[in-house]
């Protein structure tokens, strides 16, 4: 994980644009709201379940926290944002939200089994 890229993507986000770090999107949605989005692993929909999305969210969120603990100017930036960790699936022409979480609480956005 490159600190350069984490810095670069500081700048972007207090300009209000996303930046790519690693395997995660990062932007801003208002002045403080932040989002962090990553895209599930599975190449079918139908075969994710909502334990799997679970997991798959988590590691991203501990991706994040990993960024975090290896940037001072990210740790900073975040203090006063409230962050919604995103697991979004890939179909070539986009993307759908599967699920999010936000202080704790965890949305769907798709059904699963």
């Amino acid at each position: 994980m490159e600190i350069s890229r984490i810095k670069t993507a500081v700048a972007f986000l207090n300009d209000g644009q996303s930046f790519k770090v690693c395997d995660l999107r990062l932007g801003m949605n208002g002045k403080n709201d932040m989002y962090v989005t990553g895209w599930s692993q599975f190449l079918n929909l139908e075969n994710l379940t909502m334990s799997q999305a679970l997991k798959e969210l988590n590691a991203i969120k501990s991706l994040f926290k990993q960024m975090v603990d290896l940037s001072q100017e990210l740790e900073a930036f975040i203090q006063d944002k409230r962050i919604k960790y995103n697991l979004a699936f890939n179909y070539g022409m986009g993307a759908i939200c599967i699920c999010s979480e936000k202080e704790g609480v965890v949305e769907w956005g798709t059904e699963l089994k």
